[in-house]
C-alpha cells in the first residue's frame, strides 16, 4: 500500500526493522519521563542536566559504533539503548531523592 512504486519490498522491510528497533524505546521513554517529573518536582534539576549530557555522549558514541555494525538500524538500536540507560539513571536518582526527602523531619 505504501510502496507506490517508490519503495521496493526490501526497502519496506528495512524501514520496518528500523521502526521496530525504535519502538523498543517507548516503555523506557515513558518511565524515564516519570523520573524526570519526580526530579523536577523535587528541584533536582542538576541531575537532569548531567543525565542530558550523558545521554548526548552515549548517543553519539552508540550511533557511531552501532551504525558501523548494523547501518541505519544500529542508530535506532543505539537510541533505544540510550533511553534504557537514561531511564535506569533517572529512576534511581528519583528513588534516592524521594528516600532522602522521607528522612527529613517535617
Amino acid at each position: 500500500m505504501f510502496q507506490r512504486g517508490q519503495f521496493s519490498a526490501a526497502d519496506t522491510e528495512a524501514v520496518a526493522h528500523v521502526q521496530t528497533l525504535y519502538a523498543l524505546q517507548i516503555p523506557f521513554y515513558v518511565l524515564g519521563i516519570m523520573g524526570v517529573q519526580v526530579l523536577h518536582a523535587t528541584s533536582t534539576n542538576r541531575v537532569l542536566m548531567w543525565v542530558s549530557i550523558g545521554n548526548f555522549f552515549t548517543n553519539v558514541i552508540g550511533n557511531y559504533v552501532f551504525m558501523r555494525l548494523w547501518g541505519v538500524a544500529g542508530i535506532a538500536l543505539a537510541t533505544s539503548i540510550v533511553y534504557l540507560l537514561s531511564m535506569i539513571v533517572l529512576l534511581s536518582a528519583a528513588r534516592r531523592r524521594l528516600a532522602a526527602l522521607e528522612q527529613v523531619p517535617p
